[in-house]
Order: C-alpha cells, then sequence, then structure tokens
C-alpha cells in the first residue's frame, strides 16, 4: 500500500508518473495497493483524486488494506478457474450452487469491513 504523497514526501512533482501521465490528466492524489496471495501478486488497484480534492485519509488506506487480500484471492480463483476445461468449470459451478441454494446458505467469505460506522 503506498500514498503519493507518502512515498514522494509530499512533493508529487517528484514522481516521474505523476509529471508525465497523472498530473497533465489534472489528477493529483494516488493511492495504489497490491492484490497479492501471499508473495504473489494477482492484480492491482491504483486509485486517483482530482486536483482540488483531499489526499486519501487514514480511513481510507485501512480500508483499501483490508480489501486488497480478498480482492487478490478472488483474482486468484477467477484466474485459475478460467485455466481449467470448460466442462469442469460447469461441473464445479453447478454442483455448488445447486448444493448451496438446496441449503439455503448463501456464501460468505468475510463480513464486510464496517469502518465507516459512526461508533
Amino acid at each position: 500500500m503506498a500514498l503519493l504523497s507518502e512515498v514522494t514526501g509530499g512533493k508529487l512533482e517528484r514522481s516521474l508518473r505523476y509529471r508525465e501521465h497523472t498530473g497533465p490528466l489534472g489528477l493529483h492524489y494516488e493511492l495504489r495497493g497490491a492484490c497479492s496471495v501471499g508473495k504473489k501478486r494477482w492484480g492491482g488497484l491504483d486509485l486517483t483524486r482530482e486536483r482540488g480534492r483531499s489526499d486519501f485519509d487514514d480511513r481510507e488506506v485501512a480500508l483499501l488494506r483490508r480489501l486488497t487480500p480478498h480482492l487478490g484471492a478472488a483474482l486468484r480463483a477467477a484466474t485459475l478457474l478460467s485455466q481449467v476445461s470448460p466442462k469442469l468449470k460447469r461441473t464445479v459451478s453447478q454442483e455448488y450452487w445447486s448444493s448451496t441454494i438446496a441449503d439455503g446458505q448463501f456464501p460468505t467469505t468475510t463480513r464486510w469491513p464496517n469502518t465507516y460506522s459512526e461508533n
């Protein structure tokens, strides 16, 4: 997880990417995160804010930090599933959803992070 403002010591112009790409587009602050499982990266996020908006705050960084491992696991599963035969995918999917719906259970992997509650 990295904030451009922290990496550049608050001087965004020190970033080549900012000078040549995001800055000229009217974008200002940037928050980047890797979607990893273990030490393997399966994807990444790059969030930007337009000029005139505030930088990402600690709560937003914490939320992204909590979400990226789950997104990494989902990207890993989707990638691996895309590599199996279509017949196996259909069989696994049909069996999973049939048994899940028949039991009245719906899949949940984690509770949605409630980082914005007022309590």
